[in-house]
């Protein structure tokens, strides 16, 4: 009997002595979402605008408010001082005032923004970079930056109007061509006729 019961306390003694099982590892909930979450794009974007989260949207709106806005401003005031003064002065007018009326515009809509052209009039009418690599074409184009900004792009179609400037050398009056060629030495931006893509409208807003 005591022999039995010396080879229980040995057996009991082992089994205290074996080390507890190891539970299995767990991740934190910040090792979980760097896991998940996926590695935002370090470039700009091409994005369908249905996909758009609340916040973009409003992004969105934003930056084609600003476009009206200035796309409104520019023609409404380009018109009055051509019926006034007169296509000469309205060449004036757009290497004058253009400029500061988009300043005005995105001061006031708190966005970036500007026109430009792959025939290029005002040589100060780049485009940004991330614009630099977008396919050209006559549509609409929205996109998303690697800091949470969104551009917006639209066209600007030839109107009728736009010939008395744009047009080809036998629609541009020689008054209005001799000013062109004073104001904007470098320009591309003739020969254009009714309806044909002269340039684009780019607004960029930046994160909400």
């Amino acid at each position: 009997m005591m022999k039995k019961l010396l080879v229980f306390l040995v057996l009991a003694s082992a089994a205290c002595d074996k080390p507890a099982p190891t539970p299995p590892a767990t991740q934190t909930a910040s090792q979980t979402a760097a896991v998940v979450a996926p590695e935002p794009p370090k470039t700009w974007q091409v994005v369908d605008s249905t996909t758009l989260t609340q916040s973009q949207n409003e992004q969105l709106a934003k930056a084609q408010d600003a476009q009206k806005t200035l796309g409104t401003q520019l023609v409404q005031t380009l018109m009055t001082t051509a019926n006034q003064d007169g296509y000469p002065n309205a060449v004036e007018f757009c290497n004058v005032q253009a400029p500061v009326i988009a300043a005005e515009v995105a001061a006031a809509k708190g966005v970036k923004i500007g026109r430009t052209s792959d025939k290029l009039r005002n040589v100060k009418n780049t485009a940004p970079e991330w614009f630099a690599n977008l396919e050209k074409s006559d549509s609409v184009a929205v996109l998303t930056g690697p800091n949470g900004e969104l551009g917006w792009v639209a066209p600007i179609k030839a109107a009728q109007v736009c010939l008395n400037c744009h047009g080809t050398t036998e629609r541009v009056a020689p008054d209005v061509a001799s000013v062109i060629a004073e104001k904007y030495p470098e320009d591309k931006a003739m020969g254009y006729e009714e309806g044909d893509l002269r340039g684009w409208f780019w607004v960029e807003v930046p994160a909400s």
